[in-house]
């Protein structure tokens, strides 16, 4: 898994450190989940991710890791504003 490095106020820290522990999750886990929900308005839980994950390996029989790192490149790439809508804004 690859490690990514965000800024972030000291408040806006707390906040996300007070919503990761009511769902009982590490802040990575909270901050990935949100991030992967927000495409196309679906909603993926932690463990249907991994779901994904697991079964998109078995199809593939490519190891899980490789799988993964796909699977996340596409996610961020749908996430990506389209040229034509930030021509709009």
């Amino acid at each position: 898994m690859k490690r990514i490095h965000m800024h972030i106020t000291e408040e806006d820290l707390a906040i996300l450190d007070g919503q990761a522990h009511s769902e009982g999750i590490s802040r990575s886990e909270f901050l990935r989940t949100r991030v992967l929900n927000s495409i196309n308005g679906k909603k993926y839980s932690p463990r249907q991710y991994q779901e994904l994950i697991s079964a998109a390996q078995r199809r593939s029989n490519v190891p899980r890791s490789q799988v993964e790192q796909l699977v996340n490149f596409l996610f961020i790439r749908l996430m990506e504003p389209r040229v034509e809508e930030a021509n709009h804004c």
